[in-house]
């Protein structure tokens, strides 16, 4: 089931969880439109040993018919559990869990969906490596492309990424990527598999750095809203050998958002 999620209203609901507390919410305490329905109710309980959020959703299908989901499962009246940086979705807004150090409690962060540009290809071709007819990527839409070697995924990124070498029409967000004025390659960000990370910076100071190479006069406002759209702005200040793995991709990600 695709969720097409809704910005945040002006005054947002963001519950905090005491260690081993539990609360229950129903439509008029979130006070959303169409995030839950009036006959439901929402129970949350903070689990201090795993850090994670209990959640379940009482009531009858019927009565429960808008969708919830749970770090991407849909959620019933059973009871899952919502780790770190993991996803909760109601109706048609989405949270993410954020839990403090020491198992000293947690709280739902109000996260808004990425726009993103649609991309469209046309009679793209690059020597003998690379022939597309016709492509069209909605925005908001995540593909995953597969191939055996010397398939052309990477001479197809370069070409979305880099300097062109192929012929055909290649446009991002309706904007051609013709040089000399290839102003929509600014439109598009690229996350290499491996990239170089300073372990003496800060994710913020990292992202900023990042972001600063393509808009210097906006790079603190930019790092803030883009470290909070991956779920990282309560983490902004740790070094890398203080967050995981996954973490630190979503930091890099951050940086590719501007």
């Amino acid at each position: 089931m695709k969720i097409d999620l809704n910005n945040h209203p002006t005054v947002t609901w963001s519950p905090e969880f005491k260690p081993g507390e539990k609360k229950t919410f129903q439509a008029t305490h979130i006070q959303y439109r169409n995030a839950l329905t009036d006959e439901a109710e929402l129970q949350l309980a903070y689990e201090t040993c795993e850090k994670s959020l209990l959640v379940q959703v009482s009531g009858s299908e019927e009565e429960t018919n808008l969708p919830v989901f749970v770090a991407g499962k849909r959620c019933y009246t059973q009871v899952l559990s919502l780790k770190k940086g993991e996803l909760l979705v109601l109706g048609k807004y989405a949270w993410v869990l954020r839990t403090y150090a020491s198992g000293q409690g947690a709280k739902l962060i109000p996260i808004d969906p990425l726009q993103g540009e649609c991309l469209t290809l046309k009679k793209v071709e690059v020597d003998h490596r690379l022939n597309i007819p016709y492509l069209h990527i909605p925005a908001g839409q995540s593909v995953v492309i597969i191939g055996g070697s010397g398939a052309g995924k990477s001479t197809l990124i370069r070409e979305l990424v880099e300097v062109r070498k192929g012929n055909g029409e290649l446009r991002i967000g309706g904007v051609s990527r013709q040089w000399p004025h290839d102003t929509a390659s600014l439109k598009i960000a690229y996350l290499p598999q491996m990239d170089l990370v300073h372990d003496d910076l800060t994710l913020h100071q990292q992202t900023k750095s990042l972001i600063s190479m393509v808009n210097p006069h906006q790079a603190v406002k930019e790092t803030d809203e883009c470290l909070r759209a991956v779920g990282l702005f309560d983490d902004k200040k740790k070094f890398p050998n203080q967050v995981s793995g996954g973490e630190l991709r979503r930091a890099r990600l951050a940086a590719a958002l501007v």
